[in-house]
């Protein structure tokens, strides 16, 4: 309780001095400027590599409640936390760049790709690749009721501006071969279409 309300008293302070700080960004060149300090001066660091990392999968994540069991998963594993989810705003990503300014747990967030049906399509491809769960209402699986059993994992995990690579992914070995077979049988039916048959190859 005392790490929930530590946390959310941070978050409450770091929401309102961004809005205090806040400025227009009206130029390409203002845009160049945040961007580089982002990166502490480095323009070329566009890329991160993580050993081991819990995956955190979910839909729209943006209440501080519902990440606070990743955080901790990710703190007790003590390895860097990868969340990939359809959006991360509010307080959620408030909390994730506290972490990350306190040097207290890296976390890497990544926008799922695709879109609608898609999209949950390839975060289900993902769940059975690491061997986690996608949070989402739809399977009532909750952000607030995540444990770290139900969070996913990879040997690595590169990530740059356009990509995220997963290497031995932690999955079952029978349920990533039977999903495996079950791609390339849709992808090789006569009446799937050219346009779904570019996002099973891609």
């Amino acid at each position: 309780m005392d790490l929930r309300r530590g946390a959310q008293t941070a978050v409450d302070k770091v929401m309102l001095s961004l809005v205090q700080r806040k400025r227009e960004i009206t130029t390409s060149e203002k845009i160049v400027q945040v961007a580089t300090i982002s990166t502490n001066d480095d323009t070329h660091a566009q890329m991160v590599e993580f050993d081991k990392p819990p995956v955190l999968l979910s839909e729209k994540i943006s209440l501080l409640q519902g990440i606070l069991p990743s955080l901790e998963a990710g703190a007790q594993a003590r390895r860097p936390l990868v969340v990939i989810a359809e959006d991360v705003d509010g307080e959620a990503l408030a909390a994730y760049i506290l972490n990350k300014l306190r040097g207290q747990l890296q976390v890497a967030c990544v926008k799922a790709p695709g879109f609608g049906d898609n999209r949950k399509s390839i975060l289900g491809d993902l769940a059975i690749l690491t061997g986690g769960n996608v949070f989402t209402d739809e399977l009532d699986i909750k952000l607030e009721r995540a444990t770290p059993d139900l969070l996913g994992s990879s040997g690595s995990i590169t990530i740059t501006k356009a990509d995220a690579i997963f290497l031995n992914g932690k999955g079952s070995k029978d349920a990533i071969a039977a999903r495996s077979e079950q791609i390339r049988a849709v992808a090789i039916d006569p009446t799937t279409s050219d346009c779904d048959r570019m996002k099973l190859s891609g």
